[in-house]
């Protein structure tokens, strides 16, 4: 089991790996959604569009713990 320091590190690893893997998932999925309508394939834009991730709103309470913690460098 990981303790102290050593956990909060991998806590933040793991939270911005998921960002990053998020964010990568709704520009491809942009992207192909952009791409079928371009060639004319408009109910395939409109599937890739429903699956791009929703952006969800974090209660303002929380957000200067989430950028201290997560991404102490901004």
């Amino acid at each position: 089991m990981v303790e102290g320091t050593d956990a909060k590190a991998k806590i933040i690893e793991n939270m911005q790996a998921a960002f990053k893997g998020e964010t990568t998932a709704s520009a491809k999925y942009a992207a192909y959604s952009k791409k079928a309508e371009q060639e004319g394939y408009h109910e395939i834009a409109l599937l890739f569009k429903s699956l791009q991730p929703q952006r969800i709103s974090m209660p303002i309470t929380t957000r200067p713990f989430y950028k201290s913690r997560v991404f102490p460098h901004r």
